[in-house]
């Protein structure tokens, strides 16, 4: 019996690492810069969304997968990441 391994592309899921990335990062920042301002911090969260929005718009027309089928991005469900990330960018804002 033979192993198989799935077809893994970290691309397709790319703009999700970035905001697991910057949201992880973000609590962390004033504990090691005390002095750090919310304004920058809401602007650290913006560039973060900003470059999820960036990728995510890179991978338009093209339909991706990765995880052995697992994980699909397709113009659909870019559509829902971007009006998710619009979100974000709003809270942030309203915050």
């Amino acid at each position: 019996m033979e192993i198989v391994l799935p077809d893994i592309q970290l691309r397709t899921v790319l703009p999700h690492i970035v905001l697991v990335i910057f949201a992880c990062a973000l609590p962390l920042l004033p504990l090691f810069f005390r002095k750090i301002q919310r304004d920058l911090l809401a602007l650290i969260a913006i560039a973060g969304l900003f470059l999820s929005f960036f990728f995510l718009i890179s991978f338009w027309n093209q339909d991706l997968s990765g995880f052995g089928g697992m994980v699909i991005m397709d113009n659909f469900a870019l559509a829902f990441s971007v009006i998710f990330v619009i979100g974000g960018v709003l809270a942030v804002l309203l915050s």
